[in-house]
């Protein structure tokens, strides 16, 4: 059985089953949810279910993820989108916020995978103390004349983040990054390990409208940026295995639906101006997305817990 970490994706590969659930524990016990494709180059990946928490993996998973964020859609995650699209976004930050406005001003805020750093701005400009950091070396341009806001870089192999002092009843705040990471347990240990004692995570949910209608084309598999796939059921798995209590979560609206207009696109190797008209941070993703996305408002899951006494 391959393990994690090799990085072939042949057919002979992709339609082997990944081995111990890193979320549950459970070993070996996978059944194949569906066959997909990275929308760029278009390498075989496969979405396998655990049949003990029945959280949904992306498989194989390869040892070089870098590469996989060098291209068109690794750059969305970093890069400002169209000014409609911006002015969404911010609305939703504000909304967003209050998901987690009941801590008081002792507590530090740890904005990990912060990308363009949106989010880190509006948290700081709240009043209260938050940290930024990402892979980048340097400080995102967004922050990087506020001395106030500190960066970090984040190892994202080992989730060790270089200089970073040890936090007084830390928050991590982690929108769209649990998601990508190789082991999500193990990140939720370190960040414990800082002085972490309060999280709030964000991601996509397999329950979705969208997921269902749009099956292997759904944007947010993006085989293998993302490695796990989360339902609310899955994600209290994973936090109850680490001790945190879940205090409020629900689901969030989000561009989804046009998104997977694009990644359809993409593999169908539709015509350059049209899969750039589609663009998931464009101007037409952010106004039909926005619409579309608001009738079903279940695109993406969020929740906010503390870690038990």
């Amino acid at each position: 059985m391959q393990t994690p970490g090799d990085n072939r994706t042949s057919v002979q590969i992709v339609n082997r089953a990944p081995n111990k659930c890193l979320v549950c524990g459970l070993a070996g016990e996978w059944s194949k949810r569906l066959d997909t494709v990275e929308h760029e180059g278009r390498e075989p990946f496969s979405i396998w279910q655990c049949a003990g928490c029945g959280v949904l993996r992306t498989w194989p998973c390869p040892v070089e993820l870098g590469r996989y964020y060098e291209g068109e859609v690794g750059q969305l995650y970093r890069q400002e989108g169209a000014s409609l699209y911006e002015f969404l976004k911010t609305l939703l930050l504000a909304w967003e916020f209050k998901h987690i406005n009941c801590v008081d001003d002792s507590v530090t805020f740890l904005d990990v995978g912060c990308g363009t750093a949106d989010f880190t701005r509006y948290v700081a400009k709240q009043g209260y103390k938050i940290i930024a950091t990402d892979s980048a070396e340097r400080k995102p341009a967004s922050i990087q004349e506020n001395s106030a806001i500190p960066y970090f870089r984040m190892n994202f192999d080992d989730y060790e983040v270089d200089g970073l002092p040890r936090l007084n009843n830390g928050c991590v705040i982690a929108r769209h990054v649990v998601e990508h990471l190789r082991d999500p347990g193990a990140f939720i240990e370190r960040m414990i390990s800082y002085g972490v004692r309060q999280f709030y995570f964000v991601v996509p949910s397999v329950n979705s409208v969208s997921c269902r209608l749009y099956g292997q084309y759904w944007f947010a598999w993006d085989p293998p940026r993302h490695l796990w796939h989360f339902s609310r059921q899955t994600m209290t798995r994973l936090l109850d295995t680490h001790k945190i209590t879940t205090l409020k979560s629900g689901y969030i609206s989000s561009t989804m639906m046009a998104a997977s207009v694009y990644r359809y696109l993409r593999i169908k190797q539709a015509p350059e101006w049209l899969c750039q008209l589609a663009n998931p941070k464009g101007a037409l993703s952010g106004l039909i997305g926005s619409t579309l996305d608001s009738l079903c408002a279940d695109s993406v899951y969020w929740v906010y817990g503390r870690l038990s006494d």
